[in-house]
């Protein structure tokens, strides 16, 4: 026992050792280049997704300083390799094994002098670096590229799914497969898409259904391609597909963040979180929220209560359960009335017809709630939802 605890006194002692030694090194190096530091949390693609493609631009649009040196520290774990070698040509890469020297500087006096200004989300004081603060997609172009040899390789798949070009959605909810959590609020079902999907093929467009191993099988139909559960998927596959998808529908999880790289669009429905704050209303411009239960009175709940009982932060279902209430998703029609708003407004061109007044007390008590979160902007709530649900507005 003392052994072991003298190895592990002697081990914290030599990383503080090396810890300053390696910032004895950076400071040698700042007169002539300076050198700054970030977490790639390739743990989670929706992390080391979009953030990464806005905190490039920022640096592109001169928002932060273009001759500094970012050197980007990935976690142990990466989810998406294809994507972690995309980005690996914008940033030095250095070992995870290095991460303690990342938690050294955010801990030390001037640490903050070799940290990027790439917004870490476990600093609350500030907007993580997934928002847009300084709209900086909306005049930008996307920063990866596909080669010529990576655009054949897809469209060669594409073509065996009987695709020509982007003529394509990609759909996905966020089920118990993800990560094996069965109790999360956030887990949803595939089956209350699949109406709207089959009434979106009736157009001419095929779907690919995303998403981890091991999902239930979708019932075959010959416009419906169970990408998730077929030989084809892949790390890259993946990536190109969201890419270059005419748009998506999610329920919310962070592969629906690869669309906006290409500055595409997403539905999202069956949505949970009190992190609204965090979408893009350029981007996701249709939403619709789960519903929940008292199960006292055995009557939904308006939004409005919903926000000020903070039942959006409650994360899993059986801690709702013991507050009293009970998470109801949303219906499949209500679900294929919202995909077809967004079919006209992204493929059609056209105009969502709503209601002001509701969006803006919607967001108002949004906002009154959760004061510590910017209004999303002007995400409208589906019209039809609305229309089917006045009682909860």
């Amino acid at each position: 026992m003392y052994f072991k605890y003298s190895f592990n006194k002697f081990k914290i002692h030599m990383l503080n050792v090396l810890n300053y030694l390696l910032l004895f090194l950076l400071l040698i190096i700042r007169p002539f280049k300076k050198i700054k530091i970030f977490e790639l949390e390739t743990r989670a693609i929706g992390h080391y997704s979009l953030s990464i493609e806005i905190f490039l631009n920022e640096i592109k649009q001169g928002i932060h300083d273009k001759n500094e040196i970012y050197l980007a520290i990935p976690n142990k774990k990466i989810v998406n390799q294809f994507l972690f070698k995309k980005w690996q040509t914008f940033f030095l890469i250095i070992p995870s094994k290095f991460y303690f020297f990342l938690n050294f500087l955010r801990k030390f006096k001037y640490g903050h002098l070799f940290l990027a200004p790439y917004r870490d989300p476990q600093n609350t004081s500030r907007p993580w670096q997934y928002i847009d603060i300084h709209n900086v997609l909306k005049s930008s172009t996307p920063m990866i590229n596909f080669s010529n040899e990576e655009i054949k390789k897809g469209n060669e798949m594409l073509k065996d799914f009987g695709i020509i070009d982007d003529n394509y959605i990609c759909f996905i909810n966020r089920g118990s497969e993800y990560r094996g959590d069965i109790d999360s609020c956030l887990n949803t079902t595939v089956n209350n898409q699949i109406k709207g999907i089959k009434e979106l093929t009736k157009y001419g467009l095929k779907a690919i259904r995303m998403g981890v191993d091991g999902q239930q099988a979708l019932e075959q139909h010959p416009d419906i391609i169970d990408y998730a559960n077929s030989k084809y998927k892949s790390d890259f596959n993946d990536i190109f597909l969201t890419f270059n998808c005419k748009f998506m529908i999610s329920s919310g999880t962070g592969i629906d963040r690869i669309p906006i790289l290409n500055r595409k669009k997403t539905l999202l429905i069956n949505y949970f979180s009190d992190g609204m704050h965090d979408i893009h209303s350029e981007y996701s411009p249709i939403l619709i929220p789960k519903k929940i239960k008292c199960l006292k009175t055995g009557l939904l709940l308006t939004y409005k209560d919903i926000f000020e009982l903070g039942l959006f932060k409650i994360l899993t279902k059986s801690k709702l359960k013991e507050a009293g209430y009970l998470l109801i998703d949303i219906t499949e029609d209500e679900a294929c009335s919202a995909i077809m708003e967004m079919y006209n407004f992204v493929v059609n061109n056209k105009k969502i017809d709503f209601s002001k007044k509701i969006n803006e007390l919607f967001w108002s008590n949004y906002k009154k709630y959760n004061q510590q979160r910017p209004v999303p902007g002007d995400i409208i709530i589906s019209p039809s939802f609305i229309s089917k649900n006045p009682e909860l507005f």
